[in-house]
């Protein structure tokens, strides 16, 4: 039994989960969504950053698991479809990763899928600025990377998506770049300091990295997912809860024993 437009506009407008199952066949139709229970713990923990239960929020997990598609481009696109004034700036390594992730997110945005959930958003200009489009609302994504920076620009939400690439990472200099970017650059770049939110995404590839430079710090929320569970664990979320045994791995379809060991 099908839902009517507005019980269906009204699910995907209050759950993550469900705004992720509709949005991934437009921004990549290859294949199928493999709903996973880590997938489903993370939509839960966005969901509190949303929300305003989380501020801070580190998030690594291995390559090719997602977390560019769901945090940078899913969530931002149903975070604005919600509340079309906010203003969210995403943040990466390279020009090029934040061009793809911008096209990702306006292709999205622009959909037919999009337009029938959230009928209310609207694009100044046509959606012609792909890498800082704005709503007719006011709000809007900004794509930038540490190379051009956010200098003057203010946030509801800060989004550092791989901020630092492999090659760069074995580089005492790069990696102080980073860092000290981070401090200088964009952490001031938040509208509402206590009621803003950052979210820092991507592989822990070095313990200098910038998530290790923060958790050092103190005051963010740390989810690490490594790709093969080093120890068991139980993760809860909402009602539901996953457990992980010794040697599992987060997608065990993609990546099986052949594979990762």
């Amino acid at each position: 039994m099908s839902l009517d437009l507005q019980t269906y506009r009204a699910v995907m407008k209050n759950d993550l989960h469900a705004f992720l199952e509709g949005a991934f066949p437009v921004i990549d139709n290859r294949w199928a969504l493999e709903v996973a229970p880590y997938l489903q713990y993370l939509v839960t923990e966005l969901t509190d950053v949303e929300e305003g239960r989380t501020t801070r929020l580190i998030v690594n997990l291995p390559p090719r698991h997602l977390k560019s598609v769901l945090i940078s481009v899913v969530l931002v696109a149903w975070i604005l479809g919600r509340d079309p004034k906010r203003r969210v700036a995403v943040i990466s390594h390279s020009q090029a990763l934040a061009q793809d992730l911008a096209s990702k997110t306006m292709q999205l945005v622009t959909s037919d899928f999009y337009q029938r959930v959230f009928p209310n958003l609207r694009l100044r200009d046509n959606g012609r600025k792909v890498m800082d489009f704005v709503t007719t609302d006011g709000g809007g994504r900004y794509a930038a990377s540490f190379e051009t920076g956010i200098t003057g620009r203010g946030f509801d939400l800060i989004i550092i998506d791989d901020p630092i690439s492999a090659h760069h990472v074995r580089s005492d200099k790069e990696r102080s770049n980073v860092n000290e970017n981070f401090d200088t650059m964009i952490a001031s770049r938040l509208d509402d300091q206590i009621k803003g939110a950052m979210i820092v995404v991507g592989q822990r590839m070095h313990e200098d990295d910038l998530s290790g430079a923060l958790l050092e710090k103190g005051g963010w929320k740390h989810i690490c997912l490594p790709l093969v569970a080093e120890e068991e664990a139980t993760y809860s979320f909402g009602k539901s809860c996953w457990h992980r045994k010794v040697g599992e791995p987060l997608l065990a379809n993609q990546w099986p024993d052949d594979i990762v060991r």
